[in-house]
């Protein structure tokens, strides 16, 4: 019998400024800052084992593979839209006269699975 084991892990982070002078377009007319941050988080667990059926009497042999997957997943999102810029530098959030309401929201998943396998 033969057991393995494989564990990952994945961190991911964004952090974005985007300014857009009055004169960019005609959707900000007065001009618009947008801020965000994402930071990811991924974590996977997969346990399973391997077993080799040979019986001494006969000719014929197989295999049997028995697992477990174990997913968690976590997002953190954060965004604000400031418009009408107070002065044409510096490009921040503080620097406009209104904002939208910030986004602000978090998300986890978790997933389990099992599986099995024979060969003969």
């Amino acid at each position: 019998m033969k057991f393995n084991y494989t564990l990952g892990a994945d961190y991911a982070q964004d952090e974005r400024l985007e300014g857009c002078p009055a004169e960019c377009s005609d959707v900000a007319v007065t001009g618009r800052i947008t801020e965000g941050r994402h930071h990811g988080l991924s974590a996977r667990s997969q346990p399973h084992r391997h077993r080799e059926l040979a019986p001494q009497q006969q000719r014929s042999r197989g295999t049997v593979t028995l697992g477990q997957n174990l997913n968690a997943r976590n997002y953190r999102t954060f965004s604000v839209v400031g418009r009408g810029l107070i002065a044409t530098q510096p490009f921040s959030i503080i620097n406009t006269l209104a904002r939208d309401p910030a986004s602000d929201y978090q998300t986890e998943i978790h997933n389990e699975s099992y599986f099995g396998q024979c060969h003969v």
